[in-house]
């Protein structure tokens, strides 16, 4: 899985940066599919952090994205955001699949 960051008017130090990979490296238990994750982290008068999180997949793009005070509190909310939304799909999936009933008798 690729991991791309992308940072606006803040510089991102490594033990963050690892902690980012590590927790979107999470995401595949959800989706073994995942191929890239895309997250950009920004910063707008030195109080407000955004975070958006996007996840292209078969069928479409999951996107969360999340604006708090603190960096790591809005990763984490638009992280909450895209895995809430994967159990959704993957839940969807499950269900429609046809059930097997007994093995016809011949």
């Amino acid at each position: 899985m690729k991991i791309r960051i992308t940072h606006k008017n803040s510089p991102i130090d490594e033990q963050i940066r690892k902690f980012i990979e590590k927790k979107c490296k999470n995401l595949e238990k959800f989706t073994p599919r995942i191929e890239d994750v895309d997250v950009l982290v920004k910063v707008e008068k030195n109080y407000r952090w955004f975070a958006e999180i996007n996840v292209p997949i078969r069928g479409g793009i999951i996107h969360g994205e999340a604006e708090t005070g603190n960096l790591l509190s809005s990763f984490e909310e638009a992280l909450n955001k895209v895995e809430r939304q994967l159990k959704k799909r993957r839940k969807k999936i499950v269900e429609h699949k046809p059930k097997l009933s007994k093995p016809l008798e011949i």
